[in-house]
């Protein structure tokens, strides 16, 4: 896999526990632009804007990937936590290195949104990952809003159809962007993801036709 032989010659450059740092630099950004909502109340529309990069904002090619998607306080520290539990995980299981690339090729997909419709997000990261955790580990159950316990397959679910359902009614701007986000997704994952997901979709069948016939002889 090419992942596995970049690994092998440029894996001790990356950032070890990148997750943390991206939190802390949300919250930061959260901070900064609740405090002067008159300068930057924008990036949580427009975080990466091919007018401010060419008006020399060089720095917004880096703090786009940190700036939160949520303006309310609640949703705020709900997308903090899950991107926080849910990027751990995923370095655990993919390692330091593979977590790096999946970020970097989440940031490439903003920038090139940016460069080919003027505007860049990196809003779907969250729900992205939490796709790919769902993918990992489809019986873990979750504490939807803290309350209601789910699998997080249903739960995986959901997060595409809203993806779907955002996708189908937004601008034209935003469906280029989730469509490169889904791709830089596609891209780290290869063949391994549909493989993974066809796997699922055929082992719940299979559970659903056991459950039936055994309802049969009761």
């Amino acid at each position: 896999m090419w992942l596995n032989r970049l690994e092998y010659k440029y894996g001790k450059y990356c950032i070890h526990n990148l997750t943390k740092y991206l939190v802390v630099g949300r919250i930061f950004m959260y901070l900064l632009i609740t405090a002067f909502p008159q300068f930057f109340f924008s990036m949580f529309f427009a975080p990466l804007s091919r007018w401010d990069l060419m008006q020399g904002k060089i720095w917004e090619l880096l703090t786009f990937i940190i700036t939160p998607p949520a303006s309310q306080p609640i949703w705020f520290l709900l997308d903090a936590y899950f991107f926080y539990f849910i990027g751990t995980t995923l370095e655990q299981v993919w390692g330091d290195f593979k977590f790096n690339v999946f970020i970097v090729l989440s940031m490439l997909a903003g920038i090139v949104s940016c460069l080919l419709v003027g505007v860049g997000t990196a809003a779907y990261l969250s729900t992205l990952m939490f796709i790919a955790y769902a993918v990992y580990f489809p019986d873990q159950t979750l504490l939807f809003m803290f309350v209601l316990p789910i699998q997080a397959k249903y739960l995986g679910i959901g997060a595409g159809i809203l993806l779907l359902v955002n996708f189908l009614s937004s601008s034209f701007v935003f469906k280029v962007n989730i469509l490169l986000a889904c791709a830089a997704l596609f891209v780290f994952f290869g063949k391994g993801l549909i493989t993974k997901i066809q796997t699922e979709i055929q082992t719940a069948k299979r559970r659903r036709a056991w459950k039936q016939a055994n309802q049969r002889y009761r």
